[in-house]
């Protein structure tokens, strides 16, 4: 008789769990995804934001001196500014009517002062100048702006 050898074969080995393994990779692999999907977005958000700033910059400086250039051009041709609101002067003597039916035809109408600043304003220009007040036709001797307010002290 031969002797037998017997190996050891140590503790007895467990079956792998590959279904464990399987799920554990898939999750790990969701959740990169995930990652990267979320850092792509901010990304894209960041660049976004960048392009919109600059192109809105640069239209607002581009209206900004389109009306600065216009207003220029307006003061050029008779026009006064004065917070925010421009007045024009003009060279013709005559009564209040016409006046009025002149800067009716421009798309405007007389001065209507609407604060203790404009009428200073006013007061200070070398010629004499026809202000938007009138008596009311409904209610004789109540006077009411051409805007249709009423005469109150401002």
């Amino acid at each position: 008789m031969e002797p037998v050898l017997e190996l050891d074969p140590g503790p007895p080995e467990e079956p792998e769990d590959t279904s464990l393994d399987r799920r554990r990779t898939r999750k790990g692999r969701s959740v990169l995804k995930l990652y990267v999907c979320v850092a792509l977005l901010c990304f894209l958000q960041a660049t976004l934001n960048i392009s919109l700033r600059l192109y809105s910059e640069t239209s607002w400086t581009k209206g900004r001196e389109h009306l600065m250039d216009s207003l220029a051009g307006v003061t050029r041709r008779g026009w006064l500014y004065f917070d925010q609101s421009l007045y024009f002067i003009s060279t013709t003597k005559k009564n209040w009517k016409a006046s009025r039916d002149f800067c009716l035809n421009k798309d405007a109408d007389l001065l209507v002062i609407n604060s203790k600043e404009e009428e200073g304003f006013v007061a200070k220009l070398e010629k004499g100048s026809w202000i938007g007040l009138q008596i009311a036709r409904e209610t004789k001797g109540i006077y009411k702006w051409v805007d249709g307010t009423n005469l109150t002290s401002r």
